[in-house]
């Protein structure tokens, strides 16, 4: 792209803000075109249009690698969609888990897929992960603020419990976080429920709220009450010897949403495509009455005789007629229903034969020559095949 054609072409500067442009797309910034009141272009047209500044729009449009290239990521994105990305990337520095909660005081800092081993072995004090299927009971006091935290191993990924009871609002809060993308965290969700589980009482409370990303501000959602909160005064209907028995489940949806995956696949390299549609899939063919069986009919019938109906029984072909066609009127009838005999038996030199599998109607052979010749149908068009014989009886 030339450079040029981003300046201004009465100032030559490249323009700041907005810009007005001719219909040749000649540039012009504010400053000359309203200031010095300036409304013809030097290509003879005017300065109609208002609109974005062209570095800005191009800046906007063109598309740049994520500053983790170093460290794996392979993305390329616009700048509206880098901002995003770079919140959730994977090869983003990320800090502990249970520091970031404030459950604990840890000054690690590393990679998302490096949460698990840090936690397994810098913090294995805090026990053994859960199951995507849990039942365990969590220590709650109406004085003292408690807070815990427990991986999660469920369909292969990355899952975080988090518990913690707010003595100032008299507020317990549950959650589970995901590590992975927004899109990615919104394709699980969890059944939790408080019950007894000695099965004593047939009290019991029920959610179901979908998983959160680790790169969402997890304190803001504890705030909005998006996750699960109860109040002081619900939880004590439930406790068991100071203790919260509870019950989860981490479950996937069914039908999944676009993954950020997918979505930054196609953020990345919809430039590919130049914006054009996909094309259209063909309708797929249809057999017409597929699976039945058309039934035989026999249309063919011997002229000037007699025909034999499904029935066994002998029906008299009619009588000639001026309308009938040249065939009908010239083909004699036959000295006796073929009904009769299998094999017609005449004394005359010419044998007068039927029709077999040809459209031609009448067929006759003379003594000199075994083959039949049929003469040609008015009605029909004429047979690839050149010559229509058959061998007579």
């Amino acid at each position: 792209m030339d450079i040029d054609k981003l300046k201004c072409v009465l100032c030559h500067k490249f323009p700041d803000s907005e810009v007005y442009e001719c219909t040749a797309q000649h540039v012009g910034c504010i400053e000359c075109v309203d200031k010095l009141n300036v409304r013809l272009c030097k290509c003879s047209e005017y300065f109609e249009q208002k609109k974005e500044n062209p570095i800005e729009r191009l800046a906007k449009h063109s598309k740049t690698p994520c500053p983790y290239k170093s460290s794996g990521c392979t993305w390329t994105f616009g700048s509206e969609d880098m901002r995003q990305h770079l919140e959730e990337c994977k090869f983003r520095p990320v800090h502990c888990i249970g520091a970031k909660l404030k459950v604990i005081s840890c000054s690690w800092k590393g990679r998302q897929n490096e949460i698990e081993d840090h936690m397994l072995k810098l913090h294995a004090d805090l026990g053994k992960p859960f199951g995507y299927y849990q039942v365990t009971e969590i220590p709650f006091s109406t004085t003292v603020p408690r807070a815990s935290i427990r991986l999660v191993d469920a369909f292969s990924k990355q899952f975080l419990f988090y518990f913690s009871s707010n003595v100032e609002k008299q507020t317990v809060y549950f959650m589970i976080v995901y590590f992975g993308r927004r899109e990615e965290a919104q394709q699980y969700f969890y059944e939790f429920q408080i019950r007894d589980h000695t099965g004593r009482s047939v009290r019991q409370v029920k959610y179901v709220q979908t998983c959160i990303a680790d790169c969402e501000d997890l304190n803001e959602k504890m705030e909005s009450e998006s996750c699960i909160a109860l109040s002081f005064k619900s939880v004590k209907h439930y406790l068991q010897k100071d203790h919260i028995p509870i019950r989860f489940i981490i479950r996937k949806l069914e039908k999944e949403p676009e993954s950020g995956a997918s979505r930054e696949r196609r953020a990345s390299e919809s430039d590919r495509s130049g914006g054009k549609p996909p094309k259209p899939k063909p309708t797929p063919f249809v057999f017409p009455k597929k699976g039945k069986q058309q039934q035989n009919v026999n249309r063919t019938r011997p002229v000037g005789g007699a025909a034999v109906g499904s029935d066994g029984g002998v029906k008299k072909s009619p009588m000639p007629s001026d309308d009938d066609p040249p065939l009908r009127r010239m083909a004699p009838a036959l000295s006796r229903p073929l009904s009769a005999s299998k094999t017609p038996v005449s004394t005359s030199p010419v044998l007068k034969t039927p029709e077999f599998s040809s459209i031609n109607r009448m067929g006759v052979s003379g003594v000199d020559s075994p083959i039949v010749h049929q003469e040609p149908c008015p009605f029909m068009s004429p047979s690839i095949n050149r010559l229509d014989a058959f061998w007579p009886n």
